[in-house]
């Protein structure tokens, strides 16, 4: 398997960039975040592969002009939400 996310990209920095690409209709911003074999799983469970599928994906979500922001809220040590990951829960909405 390749890798998904480009060499160099903080993980911590993907949510924050997804959010200002749909934001700011940066679709350029998107497809930077991914590798050249990235795969991109779709909201009914099939999956787009290669960087030319995926820009399409984010093309036609973007014409949709929606809004998108990432919600993050602590819980505290005994939080149940993530508690494999630590007790940060993030959630992405996108308002259309």
């Amino acid at each position: 398997m390749g890798m998904l996310m480009k060499p160099g990209t903080e993980l911590t920095a993907i949510h924050p960039a997804v959010e200002a690409g749909v934001n700011n209709q940066d679709i350029d911003g998107l497809m930077a975040l991914y590798a050249e074999d990235a795969r991109m799983v779709l909201v009914d469970g099939s999956i787009v592969t290669g960087l030319s599928a995926i820009r399409e994906e984010w093309s036609g979500l973007l014409a949709m002009n929606g809004h998108i922001r990432d919600e993050r809220a602590y819980n505290g040590p005994q939080s149940i939400c993530n508690r494999s990951r630590g007790p940060c829960c993030a959630e992405q909405r996108m308002d259309v």
